[in-house]
């Protein structure tokens, strides 16, 4: 069985990655017209495509454990996009259907079903989305205060390219993430001022979020190969979820996840005084307590 689910996750990977480079290709060779006929290839593999995705919404909705809400759970709303635009395509007219066909471009999130690095970097982001929202406020009052400045002071002197309040915040969006196009730029002392401090205020703020990033991501990466390291028996696995069912009372996703990494430290930590205690003489180990004189040691048992 779990050779056969194996062998079938494989298939729609293989599907997911076909489907993509199909409608690439389509995109870059085929022109569709107005009636949105297409090469008759490029159609019957997104009849394939959608058919197998199809079987699969289906299958995984029929085997899930609460059929009620599982329409509903992020996955099978991911699922659901990849097939929607195929059956969207006989409800509206021709004008939309080139639209519709553009959303199919929505499959690469079932990418992240089998993919362990995308899954990780969402893990990343979740660990430090608190820093992230205070990192997005900065941004936000960067933006509306070097954008404000930058538009009072240039209006004036450049009204073709700063006519409008937005045309100061998208200067301001482009300069604090040190794209700077150079079409449009300030020609005043204020707004050269302005565009002076966003610009040390971008590189300070961007350099934050790499290292942000980056440190989160590598801390994620150390986890998971410590929890590949300790590889967690089924017992192990049992004795957490006593602990767990011990408090008495519901949990949110964080509180469990803390509780569950606490445990792995522990077992990881007395694993490591095992297996260094392990290379001790029998003396030694009497010595420190490790072991009664005869006894064998934990993990020499069975």
């Amino acid at each position: 069985m779990a050779r056969l689910r194996l062998y079938v996750e494989i298939f729609l990977q293989l599907v997911i990655g076909y489907s993509l480079v199909i409608y690439f290709i389509e995109l870059e060779t085929s022109a569709l017209n107005d009636e949105g006929e297409g090469h008759p290839f490029f159609m019957w593999s997104e009849k394939a495509v959608a058919a197998i995705f199809t079987v699969e919404y289906l299958g995984r909705w029929a085997l899930a454990k609460k059929k009620r809400f599982y329409p509903f759970t992020p996955m099978a709303l991911v699922d659901l996009l990849a097939i929607l635009p195929f059956y969207m395509g006989f409800l509206v007219d021709m004008r939309s259907l080139r639209l519709v066909r553009t959303l199919r471009v929505l499959r690469i999130f079932k990418v992240y079903r089998y993919s362990a690095a995308m899954r990780s970097l969402l893990t990343t982001y979740g660990k430090i989305r608190y820093e992230l929202y205070v990192l997005a406020g900065a941004i936000l009052l960067v933006v509306i205060v070097s954008g404000t400045i930058v538009y009072e002071a240039e209006r004036d002197t450049q009204p073709d390219k700063f006519a409008r309040y937005s045309d100061g915040l998208w200067w301001s969006v482009v300069t604090l993430t040190t794209v700077g196009y150079g079409d449009v730029y300030p020609v005043t002392l204020t707004g050269r001022l302005a565009a002076g401090v966003t610009l040390l205020v971008g590189l300070g703020t961007f350099a934050s979020f790499i290292s942000l990033v980056g440190g989160a991501f590598m801390s994620t990466l150390q986890e998971q190969g410590r929890q590949k390291e300790l590889r967690i028996s089924q017992r192990t696995a049992c004795h957490i979820g006593e602990v767990l069912g011990m408090l008495g009372r519901p949990m949110n996703e964080d509180e469990a996840n803390r509780l569950i990494d606490t445990a792995l430290d522990v077992l990881y930590l007395r694993e490591k005084a095992w297996t260094s205690a392990a290379s001790l003489p029998q003396e030694a180990l009497t010595k420190r307590g490790l072991a009664p004189r005869g006894q064998p040691l934990p993990h020499e048992e069975g």
